[in-house]
């Protein structure tokens, strides 16, 4: 196999976790778009730039079926990865002015993984998106891991008719795909030097 030099993500093994899937739909647009699709979508376009860069990657959910969040917690830890981005989208649900709420967000729960909440919440302005935020001491399953950084993307709202749009058009996805990577790739540039990622052999 040809390893890629040139990235810094080449030898590491990075987790990708599609939120929901099979009977959990997560959020449902108004034209009736499935949070489950589109999460899944960007994270198979994420899985295809980190093979290209010669990262090993670990998919929770490769496909449309339901995973419990426990296996997907033991499918990371198992894998020896050492950084783990989810990928979702946010809703507000029925309480609220859909049109009104928008924007991207990162979440994490431990100040040690604030870092990377941060670098991907900016790589993910850069799209145009509004600002809903990074949230700490966030109650996520899959934030909960002390093993590796983690972080839970959530790429924009899809109760917002604005962002459901976006988050519908193919090449918006990719584009959020490349920012993820970008922000991997910058996150590791940081830290890496510091004991918090570096490649091993793996499992």
């Amino acid at each position: 196999n040809i390893v890629h030099q040139d990235s810094v993500l080449a030898g590491l093994t990075i987790a990708i976790d599609a939120g929901h899937g099979g009977d959990s739909e997560g959020a449902i647009g108004s034209t009736g778009i499935l949070e489950k699709d589109i999460n899944l979508a960007i994270s198979s376009q994420v899985e295809s730039l980190l093979t290209a860069k010669g990262t090993r990657v670990v998919l929770t959910r490769p496909q449309d079926i339901p995973v419990s969040m426990l296996d997907r917690a033991d499918t990371v830890v198992n894998s020896g990865a050492h950084i783990l981005v989810s990928i979702h989208c946010n809703s507000i649900g029925d309480a609220s002015d859909a049109e009104a709420i928008n924007g991207t967000s990162t979440y994490y729960r431990y100040d040690g993984y604030q870092a990377l909440a941060n670098v991907m919440y900016e790589k993910m302005l850069d799209l145009g998106l509004g600002q809903f935020g990074v949230i700490g001491s966030f109650n996520f399953s899959l934030n909960a891991p002390t093993q590796l950084p983690n972080v839970l993307v959530e790429t924009a709202f899809l109760s917002n008719p604005e962002d459901e749009m976006q988050l519908m058009d193919e090449n918006f996805r990719l584009a959020i795909a490349r920012k993820i990577v970008e922000g991997l790739e910058t996150f590791v540039r940081t830290h890496g030097g510091k004991g918090e990622v570096k490649a091993g052999n793996g499992k």
